[in-house]
């Protein structure tokens, strides 16, 4: 900051004087604009904290919703899997949950993803979709029909766990490369 008097020429002082009162304001509004986005990060902010042993459901926004093949059905798809059980808590925002023996996720996650369940305990252990290269992979039951499209053979796909209404078209060159043992 500058000193009046430390200047020897007006035109400096005034110069440093009107960059002093500069400097004041540009910092008045640095922090207006941090108290904004603090009142505006509150207002949607939650506090939530899991006790080891609570069930929480799982939400893979991470990971896409669709197959590897490009079947269109994630709008429909469940957006959280579970419930699955706390295990312990990993540091300010993470949680290590109980996943099924073979799930090929890590099983920290973070707070953002988790939502309490409610209700009493499940009994049955919860599954996770099928997962392939970290994305959502259904597993094909049977194959209902072929087709020629645009040059191509396409085979329509009943997928397992799925209904009759989640059967999709899918290239029969993907598919063999998806699933060679099908």
């Amino acid at each position: 900051m500058y000193e009046p008097g430390e200047a020897s020429v007006p035109a400096v002082e005034q110069l440093l004087r009107d960059r002093d009162t500069f400097l004041i304001e540009i910092r008045e509004r640095l922090e207006q604009a941090q108290q904004h986005y603090k009142s505006v990060y509150d207002r949607a902010h939650r506090e939530v904290e899991f006790a080891p042993g609570q069930w929480v459901w799982l939400r893979l926004f991470h990971r896409p919703m669709l197959s590897l093949l490009g079947s269109q059905k994630g709008k429909l798809a469940p957006k959280f899997f579970g419930p699955f059980q706390v295990l312990q808590k990993i540091g300010e925002v993470a949680y290590r949950l109980q996943l099924p023996a073979g799930a090929k996720l890590h099983d920290v996650f973070h707070v953002g993803l988790l939502k309490p369940y409610h209700g009493d305990p499940p009994t049955a252990v919860a599954s996770l979709p099928p997962m392939h290269h970290g994305r959502v992979c259904p597993v094909p039951s049977s194959v209902l029909r072929t087709r020629l499209s645009r040059g191509k053979l396409q085979v329509l796909v009943q997928w397992k766990d799925c209904s009759a209404a989640d059967t999709s078209w899918v290239d029969m060159d993907d598919f063999k490369k998806m699933f060679p043992e099908f």
